[in-house]
């Protein structure tokens, strides 16, 4: 699983062409010719190429971050900007379902004196909250796991304190980690409604049908994404297991990069 503790912060800038459309493999040809980090003095960790045409161009530090928006600033053919950080994110474990969405923020300020702490009045707390969703639990019929987005403040007082009382009952408290990814081709970086791959492809076998089509058993399973990988990369990670899966390596490290630009506040 992937770790909850806090991973050193990451700062992309996320880089596209000015004016006419270029292909991804030309906005990083460019981007090469107009930033040289080692005259600029800067670091940058790795440069990614998405689906729609641009860069993600990830620094170590916000002040190289800046450095590159700014020289892009003054370039013909390309424009960059730093990308927001993501806010984090939690569960709580056992809510009780005759409370609703609207009302979980309230419960959190009023029942929990350390979250008073950090805010003022109610109103204020509940700007740093937001319920993203709940989910019935599947064992215990009356209780539900509730997902929020919180304020890095909110965040660290959670999963410090690890428990949160709420209504006749105290919820667990642990981080929720999400990417974005595809259920027709199984990528990430985009929704099945960006897709632009033409027929879906199996989350058992990775080949080009729907997972109900496919008469691969549980031995037969491949994941698509472990595969790509490890051929464009020369790695041996392992194949045997449904993409975008949770144990899945390619899925862990997606994660685990949304987790560095994630703002906890450090």
């Amino acid at each position: 699983p992937v770790s909850t503790h806090v991973t050193k912060p990451r700062h992309v800038v996320v880089v596209k062409s000015k004016g006419q459309a270029m292909a991804s493999e030309n906005v990083e040809k460019t981007f090469r010719e107009v930033i040289n980090p080692r005259e600029m003095q800067v670091g940058i960790s790795n440069i990614k190429k998405t689906n729609n045409n641009k860069l993600l161009v990830a620094c170590d530090s916000e002040s190289h971050a800046k450095q590159i928006e700014e020289k892009l600033s003054s370039s013909d053919s390309l424009e960059g900007r730093v990308g927001a950080r993501l806010r984090p994110k939690i569960v709580l474990h056992g809510v009780e379902k005759q409370i609703k969405g609207v009302d979980i923020g309230r419960h959190l300020y009023d029942q929990n004196a350390g979250l008073r702490n950090l805010y003022s009045d109610r109103q204020a707390f509940e700007a740093n909250i937001k319920v993203l969703f709940v989910k019935d639990q599947k064992k215990r019929k009356e209780f539900i796991n509730a997902f929020l987005s919180v304020s890095p403040p909110v965040w660290r007082h959670l999963m410090d304190a690890q428990w949160a009382n709420i209504g006749y009952t105290r919820a667990r408290v642990t981080e929720y980690l999400s990417t974005k990814c595809c259920i027709k081709c199984l990528g990430y970086g985009h929704t099945k409604a960006q897709c632009k791959q033409p027929k879906d492809t199996c989350w058992t076998c990775g080949k080009d049908h729907k997972k109900s089509e496919c008469s691969v058993n549980t031995r037969g399973e491949k994941c698509i994404n472990c595969t790509k990988h490890n051929s464009q990369h020369r790695e041996k990670n392992p194949v045997d297991h449904w993409a975008l899966t949770a144990s899945c390596p390619i899925h862990q490290r997606h994660l685990l990069n949304n987790k560095s630009i994630t703002d906890y506040g450090c």
